[in-house]
């Protein structure tokens, strides 16, 4: 099920993902249309509080619903998506999540990532 963006500040991460800017509801989507609209498919769940992307990944933190744990995840953009291959939402879900490495906790994301030099700054105010 594709998602619209209420807000017009998304990012264009590369690859056809996008950052998709949506205050709490701020997630990671994915949309092979050339002409982006604000709408996609969900990749990486809300809410994202930090995003960078270089030329093969996109690096992402989220928090949970309380606000209080955070999440890592990275999204392997050399790996090609072709959204002709879903039959239904299951078989989407599946194949969006097919180059999604994650969740997992800062330490995991750290160690397996390190040498890529990654700087992610949580800027999220949780007060």
């Amino acid at each position: 099920m594709s998602t619209v963006s209420k807000r017009r500040g998304d990012k264009d991460l590369g690859g056809g993902y996008y950052l998709f800017v949506n205050g709490p509801f701020t997630m990671i989507v994915y949309n092979d249309s050339p002409h982006y609209k604000s709408t996609g498919l969900p990749v990486i769940p809300y809410t994202v509080i930090e995003s960078a992307s270089n030329k093969r990944y996109i690096f992402a933190i989220t928090l949970d619903d309380e606000n209080v744990n955070k999440s890592y995840w990275a999204i392997d953009k050399s790996i090609p998506i072709n959204l002709n291959d879903c039959s239904d939402q299951v078989s989407c879900d599946s194949l969006l999540r097919s180059n999604v490495v994650g969740p997992i906790d800062s330490i995991t994301f750290y160690h397996q990532f390190r040498d890529m030099n990654v700087k992610l700054v949580d800027n999220h105010n949780t007060k």
